[in-house]
């Protein structure tokens, strides 16, 4: 049995690759991103419910700050996204 053989055929079969050009909000994902993606800035506030404090944060980071649930917020903000990509 070859294990180095072994080992080499499972390298990499569960990673997933992010093309950094999608426009996808994930956990990393910044006000800054989503506005570059096209969402209006009035059109966050309206899904946050607040002004935007920093477009640099993180949205996750600020969803978790202010009390409020990132999976709801991402999938607003990703409908957005795909309304203007589409």
């Amino acid at each position: 049995m070859n294990i180095n053989k072994d080992i080499n055929t499972n390298v990499g079969v569960e990673q997933e690759e992010y093309d950094e050009s999608e426009a996808m909000v994930r956990g990393k994902t910044t006000f800054k991103d989503v506005i570059d993606y096209g969402v209006s800035e009035d059109k966050i506030d309206e899904i946050i419910g607040a002004s935007i404090p920093n477009h640099e944060m993180n949205i996750r980071d600020y969803c978790i700050d202010n009390g409020l649930s990132f999976s709801t917020v991402k999938s607003a903000l990703q409908e957005e996204v795909d309304n203007i990509n589409n």
